[in-house]
């Protein structure tokens, strides 16, 4: 019993001492892989440099330093002032500019039985919208422009305007306004203006009706010879009222001033074929328009006495000095030689059975 128990004790110690040294020999081991590791990781000792000589290199290349970025400032603008434009933008640099464009006269060639279309844009060439305003054309030697609304106008924008008008022979000049009543404040007030001259003709099979001018010319190269193309003779006759209306139409605009007494009508009564009475006819008014002369008698009961029977009728003589002028200052052609000056006569008949011209 002593002896077993002897054995199992020794067998204990030896147990023991085998896994005491396994132990120190598995710790050991460790303790030595640790410590190569440790050593692998510790920094390489510089190697010896020697004055004057190069380091020599070694194996491996130490890794870069990771860059920094520096923040980057965004760079500024100089003001208009630093850049010599001047400390203040000019305010009258900043306001609308009105001008006219694009004029237009259709047709290229008028006539006298046209209603001739003028047209233009008015343009806002400034650095501003234009408010509402208004535009203006001016025919020939009208007094006064017709006028023409506008709305307001963008930058570099534009709106047309247009007229329509009928003219005698003759030549003229178009002009159109821009703000022609000053209502838009502008950079540049003295470009609002424009005009284009032009000539008003005949229709081709009326061209030989005009001294001076032969079918197939352009009447804008041609002078007009200013004298009475066309005559109308006209009645009145109803209770109260009984009197004479003359009209003449000429190649051109007459001028008012000139024609105060420079017409006389003169009357001859018939009946039976036999001059009973003759008169000149009292004037009671006498009107222009333009190329329109109309001049207006009094109240004369010859008026409805050259048709009250079949063999009663009237001559009527027109005369017209030639001291009327038309608006360009030309004499009128009465005596249709082609050439300012002479008196023009015309004459008229009104009755049931008038001799034949």
């Amino acid at each position: 019993m002593m002896r077993q128990l002897f054995y199992q004790a020794a067998l204990a110690v030896a147990i023991c001492l085998i896994s005491i040294n396994h132990c120190q020999a598995a710790t050991a081991t460790e303790l030595k892989t640790l410590q190569v590791q440790q050593k692998s990781l510790q920094p390489a000792p510089a190697p010896a440099t020697i004055k004057g000589v190069a380091p020599a290199p070694t194996g491996t290349k130490p890794a870069p330093a990771a860059r920094q970025l520096r923040p980057v400032k965004a760079p500024q603008i100089a003001p208009p002032a630093a850049q010599g434009l001047g400390q203040k933008v000019n305010p009258t640099l900043m306001k609308p500019d009105l001008t006219v464009k694009k004029m237009k006269i259709e047709p290229a060639n008028p006539t006298n039985q046209d209603n001739i279309r003028f047209s233009a844009s008015v343009h806002n060439m400034g650095m501003a919208t234009a408010g509402a305003s208004k535009a203006g054309i001016k025919i020939g030697g009208e007094t006064f422009p017709v006028k023409f609304n506008q709305g307001p106008i963008t930058m570099q924008s534009s709106t047309a305007v247009i007229r329509l008008k009928k003219l005698p022979v003759g030549k003229y000049s178009v002009k159109f306004i821009a703000d022609i009543d000053n209502q838009v404040r502008e950079s540049n007030e003295n470009n609002n203006e424009a005009s284009l001259n032009f000539a008003v003709g005949l229709p081709m099979q009326m061209t030989d009706q005009i001294g001076g001018i032969s079918a197939g010319l352009d009447p804008g190269n041609l002078q007009i010879v200013f004298k009475v193309i066309q005559e109308n003779m006209m009645t009145y006759t109803f209770p109260g009222s009984n009197y004479f209306a003359i009209i003449l139409r000429a190649t051109k605009n007459y001028d008012a001033a000139t024609v105060n007494g420079a017409v006389r009508v003169n009357l001859k009564y018939f009946a039976g074929g036999v001059l009973q009475h003759q008169q000149d006819l009292p004037q009671a008014n006498m009107t222009t328009a333009g190329n329109l002369l109309t001049w207006n008698s009094g109240q004369t009961n010859y008026a409805s006495a050259c048709t009250s029977a079949i063999d009663r009728y009237c001559e009527v003589n027109v005369y017209v000095e030639d001291t009327v002028k038309s608006q360009d200052g030309e004499s009128l052609d009465g005596d249709n030689n082609g050439q300012p000056g002479g008196q023009f006569h015309h004459t008229f008949y009104r009755g049931m059975s008038p001799p034949s011209p």
